[in-house]
This record gives C-alpha cells, structure tokens and sequence, in this order.
C-alpha cells in the first residue's frame, strides 16, 4: 500500500463496467456476424454479376451455383462447388471438345456466326481466364475495414444502451 493515498471505489459504477464487459463479446459476435455475412453477400452479388457480364456458353449453372456457407459465426465462405469454375477463373490450355458433349454448344456456335454444319464433331477450344471471383474477393476486401467498424461501434452502442 501507498502511505496517505485515499481510495474510493464507486460500487455501482464498477458492477456496471463488469455487466457491460461481460455483455459486449456476445453483442460484439452478433454484430460482426451480420457484418460479415453483408459482405459475403457482396462478394457473391458481385461475382454473379461477373458471370451475368460474360454472358458466355453455360455461365447460369455456375452463377447458380455460387452460395454462401457459414463455417462457424465468424467465418462464412462464398463460393462455388461447380467442377468448372476453376477453368473460368483461371482459363485452360487449349484442347479439343466434342460438340455434342457440351449443352448449347452448337447454339453458341450458331449465335457466334461459327460453322456448324451437322458434321462437325469437335471443335478447338483455348479458354482465356474470365475471373469472377477474384474481382468479388476484391470488393469484400475493400469494403471490410469500413464494415468491421460500423460492426464493433454498433456492438459498443447496443451494449451502452443496454445499461443506460
């Protein structure tokens, strides 16, 4: 102990700060959840407006296909389980298909002005890279910072308000 030092301790005030300590990791988790489940909500708008964009061969089953999974209340993954997102992302190296085997392949070819007669079989294809999720990843990382703070102030405010 200090020699000639006085201390006052406000009961009332110090059972406060505890209750509101206690209080803000929940306020704070839900409000971060929501925060974060906005963004997902971006990024997936965004990379279905990408593909929308692309208007390419078979793009609405991939655009379909993109969902949001939340993995815990702070961590949501956006995305897709299509087999072919990958080749959109990034493109292929250039390969032969066979035309039947793709669905709306011979209308695309028909849309496109490409010769389609009946007997044609296969058709070469060099897919260049047509990212739809890396310029959605983007957006959610700029949009974060702003949107994590509005979070925890809103968290701080919920929390004020409630022992106020």
């Amino acid at each position: 102990m200090l020699d000639g030092v006085t201390m006052l301790l406000d009961k009332k005030a110090l059972e406060k700060t505890q209750k509101l300590l206690k209080a803000f990791p929940q306020v704070l988790v839900k409000s971060l959840s929501l925060a974060i489940m906005q963004i997902a909500l971006v990024v997936q708008a965004q990379a279905k407006q990408s593909l929308t964009d692309e208007g390419s061969i078979d793009l609405g089953a991939l655009r379909a296909s993109l969902h949001i999974v939340v993995v815990g209340p702070l961590t949501v993954l956006v995305g897709t389980p299509s087999e072919y997102a990958a080749p959109v992302e990034y493109g292929t190296v250039g390969h032969w298909v066979k035309v039947d085997n793709i669905p709306g392949l011979r209308e695309w070819l028909v849309r496109h002005n490409i010769q389609d007669g009946e007997e044609r079989t296969y058709f070469y294809v060099h897919p260049k890279p047509r990212p739809f999720m890396t310029p959605a990843w983007m957006m959610g990382v700029v949009m974060t910072p702003k949107t994590v703070e509005a979070a925890v102030e809103l968290a701080f405010q919920l929390v004020e308000k409630q022992f106020t």
